[in-house]
């Protein structure tokens, strides 16, 4: 994620969480504080969570709405060219010059590692719901490979609308789900789930980790994306 790293121009935040969902954006982000001068604590999240301003930097307009997806989805979500060109149902070679055309975006802008100005943020909120939905539906099915369910994918979704909600007082779009959506957690399965030939067997079905997508936590990634305003990527 050269051009998202290069972007980086201000503060030097703490370490991001190491868990096994975010080594793509704690990579990029890492590369990027190496950059950066530091910088005031205001321009960083309560927590130090890095993964927050990544995402915030992919959803920067300066990009299309379709950039926006794809670039988060390959730096926040760490999913490769090939899985996000399915998943906008188009060949892989376009996918990966989308993702490049967004990376130089970012980087010619000067765009810098913090984050956004509370007027700036809600700019970009219109697309962060559609991103956390897209990642969390990779994680739940995913589109390659040979593992059906990607727990990692699914759980950084929840665990980033959790931080949104919690740190920026997101709108309640992004709730659109009734009951405490930030108080539990129902995504807990974490053993692996085989691929079959037949993704509707019964095999297949018995192999999907004990994820309740109808707990209030995937109600909160999944309601956002159905808020008002068309999808994204179409």
């Amino acid at each position: 994620m050269e051009g998202v790293e290069g972007a980086a121009a201000a503060p030097t935040p703490r370490p991001p969480r190491s868990s096994p969902g975010t080594r793509s954006s704690s990579a990029t982000a890492s590369t990027a504080r190496r950059r950066s001068p530091r910088g005031s604590p205001a321009d960083r999240p309560p927590d130090g969570d890095d993964t927050l301003i990544l995402l915030f930097l992919c959803c920067h307009p300066v990009l299309s709405p379709e950039q926006q997806v794809a670039l988060t989805l390959r730096s926040v979500g760490g999913l490769r060219t090939g899985e996000i060109a399915r998943a906008f149902l188009v060949p892989e070679a376009t996918m990966g010059q989308r993702i490049s055309r967004a990376k130089r975006r970012i980087r010619d802008s000067g765009v810098p590692f913090r984050m956004p100005a509370p007027g700036d943020r809600d700019a970009r909120l219109a697309a962060v719901p559609h991103v956390l939905y897209l990642v969390f539906g990779e994680g739940y099915t995913a589109t390659a490979g040979t593992r059906l369910f990607r727990g990692e994918l699914a759980a950084e979704a929840i665990r980033l609308a959790r931080t949104l909600h919690r740190l920026l007082a997101v709108r309640a779009h992004l709730l659109e789900m009734s009951g405490d959506a930030a108080g539990r957690g129902r995504c807990t399965g974490r053993r692996p789930g085989a691929r079959t030939a037949s993704p509707s067997s019964a095999t297949s079905t018995a192999a999907r980790p004990a994820c309740d997508t109808r707990g209030p936590d995937a109600g909160m990634v999944r309601g956002a994306a159905k808020r008002p305003g068309g999808s994204v990527g179409a």
